[in-house]
């Protein structure tokens, strides 16, 4: 007995050893229970042994498996870190984002003295996207970690910088109110004269079009129960929009004038769908006349919309919101089609001129659509004359060759519209079929005073003479402009000084002025029709 009572604590010992050697290397209780079947007899003893067995078994077992649950719970939590950290993270700039800001800010709010206050300050860089995709993301990217550097290094505890997909920046400053509005002047002075141009080593100097937003806590209580710094954020981008209307380098502290201003561009984008099914935006048609005899050269077509509540709406306003809301090309073809149908109609054969914007000029479907639009007005095709503005050189010129051997092909003429204030070159007039360049009305404003102004605008017009290409020149106001453009050997002239733009039916009359100054004074310089 006592020889097999020996044999049998063996053989428990020796089965928990195989036992922990299988849970170590192969984690499996089946093994183990396969194992005992074919090793142990029958018989009480066994039975006992093998029960022994498979208990310490377990708790090897339960043993591993709470360390594997306490790693995996650790992998969790920091995994929950992890998200919680990027979820207030932004992460092209490594700066908190929105989410984080708002946080910081309602927390700062509710903590802050009598006598203290929060200055937060927006700045809005609107031309990176176009620097990534005109120099490469990896210059934009170093273009963010010197605008993060220079932004980080101009604030100090208690301040505040968040970051936004690396072209908005916020800025809070905290600190008694008496002081603190003279330091955000000085910051958003520091930053205007420090941040208009970034220099990166060993790369280019690129222009950074910058716009500053200010809003303050003192001046933005709540309302209608929503957080301090939501509404804080709001009155701030406002500002910001506000300044982006005013052009780069603008920085605009909010007022309430600027809601105001948010619900009317709310009013006129609700109306722009009606006003383009029903014809409301209408097209208007200035001449444009030859210098040398004041004869009529063509039109351009220009847009005007008459709401029924709000008023004239002027382009510079109604425009920039179809092409936000994606409804330009839509409002493009409606006008030139009216256009077009108008313009048949008049005595003589004159080309009509229609702007384009960059967007429009890469998308092969609209610029097939515009041609078939044309025809059937039975508007003489090859009396289109499509206005390119500079901006669509900002990625490679060679990228349009193939939209503009569409408008080509058809027999329509191409003109630089703007010409001197964007991107173009000499490289591009070379290589893509232009037949004008239209000489920007700020040039033309300027000549007469400005020796500067006057070499650009001769620059141009002899840029034109040697390439073969007519020059245009926009915004013509006075009588000394004219002559002066007439010697400098332009051709056609465009302004206030000959006509405004007229509507449709207006334009044969003014047609037929043109033709009897013509007929009284044959060979002689004239004006007809001031406006």
């Amino acid at each position: 007995m006592k020889s097999s009572g020996v044999i049998e604590f063996v053989t428990v010992i020796s089965i928990c050893v195989l036992l922990l050697v299988l849970e170590t290397q192969y984690g499996t209780l089946s093994a183990v229970a396969s194992l005992l079947t074919r090793a142990l007899p029958s018989g009480q003893g066994h039975l006992l042994a093998a029960g022994i067995a498979l208990w310490f078994g377990m708790g090897v077992y339960s043993f591993r498996r709470r360390r594997e649950l306490s790693s995996e719970i650790a992998a969790h939590k920091k995994l929950q870190s992890e998200f919680e950290a990027s979820a207030i993270t932004d992460k092209m700039s490594g700066l908190p984002n929105r989410s984080g800001l708002e946080y910081y800010l309602n927390a700062t709010a509710r903590t802050l003295a009598g006598d203290q206050d929060l200055i937060l300050i927006g700045v809005h860089f609107s031309n990176l996207k176009m620097i990534a995709n005109v120099q490469g993301f990896e210059i934009a990217n170093a273009i963010v970690a010197d605008v993060v550097n220079q932004l980080v290094g101009r604030v100090a505890i208690p301040d505040f910088v968040a970051g936004v997909n690396g072209e908005q920046y916020y800025l809070l400053l905290q600190g008694k109110r008496d002081g603190l509005g003279t330091r955000a002047k000085a910051l958003i002075d520091a930053i205007l004269e420090t941040m208009r141009v970034a220099e990166l080593h060993d790369g280019p100097k690129l222009p950074l079009a910058l716009h500053i937003g200010v809003s303050a806590l003192s001046l933005c209580p709540a309302i209608g129960g929503s957080s301090v710094a939501a509404e804080m954020l709001r009155r701030c981008d406002l500002a910001v929009h506000e300044a982006s209307q005013r052009g780069a380098g603008s920085a605009v502290f909010f007022d309430k004038t600027m809601e105001s201003s948010i619900d009317r561009r709310g009013a006129i984008e609700a109306s722009l769908d009606q006003a383009i099914r029903d014809g409301s935006i209408e097209p208007h048609f200035q001449p444009l006349i030859q210098l040398s005899d004041g004869s009529i050269a063509g039109f351009e077509i220009l847009a005007r919309w008459k709401h029924p509540t709000i008023g004239q709406i002027p382009p510079n306003v109604f425009i920039p919101i179809a092409t936000d809301s994606g409804r330009l090309e839509e409002l493009t073809l409606s006008i030139l089609d009216r256009a077009c149908r108008a313009a048949a109609t008049w005595p003589g054969a004159f080309r009509i001129a229609v702007n384009i914007s960059p967007k429009s000029l890469k998308n092969e479907r609209f610029l097939h659509a515009l041609v078939s639009v044309v025809k059937a007005t039975n508007f003489a095709i090859n009396r289109i004359e499509v206005e390119i503005t500079e901006d669509a050189f900002v990625n490679d010129a060679l990228l349009l060759a193939n939209p503009i051997s569409i408008l080509k092909s058809e027999g329509i003429s191409l003109a630089i519209d703007d010409f001197g204030t964007g991107y173009s070159s000499l490289r591009h007039l070379q290589i893509l079929p232009f037949d004008k360049i239209k000489i920007d009305q700020s040039f033309v404003a300027k000549m007469m005073d400005s020796p500067e102004s006057r070499k650009i605008v001769e620059a141009i017009i002899g840029l034109g003479r040697s390439m073969g290409l007519t020059t245009v020149a926009e915004g013509i106001e006075r009588e000394d402009q004219n002559a002066a453009l007439r010697q400098l050997g332009c051709k056609i002239g465009q302004g206030f000084l000959f006509a405004k733009a007229m509507p449709a039916e207006q334009a044969p009359e003014f047609i037929e002025a043109q033709a009897r100054a013509a007929r009284l004074a044959p060979g002689r310089d004239r004006l007809a029709l001031a406006s």
